[in-house]
């Protein structure tokens, strides 16, 4: 009777290798997957709450009993702990040649970015008011 070598039990260091490689791949695209889900996250938040703040100043807008006086307003509103700037301007009504009113409504538009970046709007609205009262 001859004895056979027997084969070892466990795992070469090649094995262990390769294996904590695709270990430490798999790892880093999924932190990668993570931090982009997260940073999405919170962009499409501020856009939320940046469009609460345009909704809101153009309700107030619409409350104001005279709201033809400047054509350009501007102001910051916190909403949820975080700050936006907002800017109302009004449109021109289109006059006819004779300096009459073509149309009854006037165009608002209100735009909104955060505070400390201005160059990237989150919200914009833009509707119309009733301009028949306008000089």
């Amino acid at each position: 009777m001859t004895l056979r070598p027997r084969p070892t039990d466990g795992f070469t260091l090649i094995e262990v290798l390769i294996a904590l490689a695709l270990v430490a791949t798999t790892l880093t695209g999924a932190l990668a997957l993570t931090r982009t889900t997260i940073d999405n996250q919170d962009y499409l938040e501020q856009r939320v709450y940046a469009t609460w703040v345009a909704d809101n100043v153009a309700a107030r807008f619409r409350l104001e009993p005279d709201n033809f006086g400047p054509r350009e307003r501007s102001g910051v509103e916190t909403m949820m702990g975080r700050r936006f700037a907002w800017t109302l301007e009004l449109g021109e009504v289109p006059r006819s040649e004779a300096g009459e009113s073509l149309l009854a409504l006037r165009p608002v538009t209100v735009s909104i970015h955060a505070e400390q970046d201005a160059s990237a709007r989150l919200a914009l609205r833009t509707f119309n008011v009733d301009a028949s009262g306008d000089p």
